[in-house]
């Protein structure tokens, strides 16, 4: 079976269920869990929607059972992050068609982090690139430090983040490092634009938390969730930092830039 990233899933437990049909009665509060691989402490402003969550999950595990029908007790929204990571080397390649080694950011003990790298080694091998893994093994600042400093020897061009709870909350740490290392460097949501790397090229996570409220909505109408299915997202953003280019002495093309949702100046 295709492994799915969901950013996060909408799960009601089954007691939860029959309550929804008199959602309108006074006293009653109803709780809505939901799954992230995003820190509910972090900075995003689409976290906040939600005030608790399970960290770390490790997604890899047979959540549901296809697409349009989750079964179980489960439906959400997948991000495709996945889905994205051959794009995401292609925005680098047209930015700097001279890069040939790119390194690949990740945290390797996150079955899914994983499984994007095996996915971006594919696609770099259409690309004409070559693929160097720089594992973040740890959570502290200076886990990432060390993982940079291996990468002096390798010679790299650029690098590709792939984001995960360890990886995300240091997005600033990264973002200076890769500029001191002078590393092209593309993540996924806007935030690591924001924060200083040269691209960003993903799902808009705002409309897809705004969509999020129709599955509560549903659900708490009477709906069951293993009826409903997840929902590919339909909004992608690229963002590109036109003040790391310059720090980084890059030109990015016309044809990029055209393309892009926003531009940081």
């Amino acid at each position: 079976m295709r492994r799915f990233g969901l950013v996060f899933v909408l799960a009601l437990s089954l007691a939860l269920l029959p309550l929804a049909v008199d959602a309108q009665s006074a006293g009653k509060v109803y709780r809505i869990g939901y799954l992230s691989l995003q820190r509910p402490e972090g900075d995003k402003s689409w976290v906040t929607a939600f005030r608790h969550g399970l960290r770390d999950l490790g997604f890899g595990k047979r959540l549901v059972t296809s697409l349009a029908r989750p079964g179980g007790n489960i439906t959400g929204l997948s991000d495709t992050h996945a889905d994205l990571v051959p794009k995401r080397l292609q925005l680098l390649k047209e930015v700097v068609p001279s890069v040939g080694r790119v390194g690949v950011l990740l945290n390797p003990d996150n079955p899914m982090a994983t499984a994007q790298f095996k996915t971006a080694q594919t696609a770099a091998a259409e690309l004409g690139l070559t693929l160097v893994p720089v594992e973040v093994k740890g959570r502290a600042r200076e886990d990432i430090d060390l993982a940079f400093s291996r990468t002096g020897p390798q010679r790299l061009g650029g690098l590709l983040v792939i984001g995960d709870p360890t990886v995300s909350i240091h997005r600033a740490r990264i973002a200076e490092l890769a500029a001191q290392a002078r590393l092209p460097a593309i993540s996924t949501v806007r935030e690591w634009a924001e924060t200083g790397l040269l691209m960003a090229y993903g799902t808009n996570f705002h409309e897809l938390w705004r969509r999020s409220a129709t599955y509560v909505d549903k659900i708490l109408k009477g709906a069951k969730p293993g009826d409903l299915p997840i929902e590919q997202p339909t909004k992608f953003e690229l963002v590109i930092n036109l003040k790391t280019a310059k720090a980084l002495r890059l030109a990015i093309p016309q044809s990029v830039l055209v393309r892009s949702d926003a531009i940081i100046q």
